[in-house]
């Protein structure tokens, strides 16, 4: 068995006979699982290609991120080099860049949320060499601000006496 440099496997001058072919490396995925072989008379050669795959593992979808928070991007990819990192908000009707090359066997990258709010967001992930290779959020995940309460009408200092009524104004988010 020989191997090229594009990861194409190549047998040559097998017996008659037929042959099961289960080819395995960690790391990497095949068109198939297994192959069988036959040959006849003649000596045979075929070839045996490992396939491209990329997959997003997280964010996948259904998740509340708060907008300045770091937020992990995770991938799983095989026979890649580098990857592009997008986002969108809204539900993947435009895209938005986060990163144009990010090493794919990284399998990660930290993604500080930007300053929206959407309940329609979405990563995309995709192989800077052939876009036919990209996974997606499989559902839309919400972007908002972080929660918070602002006293507009007591800053310090007041005198409240008791029994008598006093307005407290107030103003929040989520």
């Amino acid at each position: 068995m020989t191997t090229d440099s594009n990861g194409f496997y190549s047998i040559s001058g097998l017996e008659k006979g037929t042959y099961t072919l289960t080819p395995s490396k960690y790391g990497y995925g095949f068109a198939q699982a297994s192959y069988q072989v036959t040959t006849d008379e003649r000596p045979e050669t075929f070839d045996i290609t490992a396939i491209s795959y990329l997959t997003l593992t997280s964010p996948l979808g259904g998740e509340l991120l708060e907008t300045g928070t770091e937020q992990q991007i995770t991938w799983t990819s095989n026979f890649l080099t580098n990857i592009k990192i997008e986002y969108s908000d809204d539900d993947g009707s435009s895209w938005i860049l986060i990163e144009s090359s990010v090493d794919a066997t990284a399998g990660s990258y930290n993604w500080k949320v930007p300053d929206i709010e959407s309940t329609k967001c979405r990563i995309r992930v995709t192989d800077t060499i052939d876009a036919n290779v990209t996974d997606m959020s499989d559902t839309g995940f919400t972007v908002t601000k972080p929660a918070f309460i602002n006293l507009i009408n007591l800053t310090g200092g007041e005198e409240l006496i008791n029994l008598n009524p006093f307005e407290i104004q107030w103003e929040s988010h989520r």
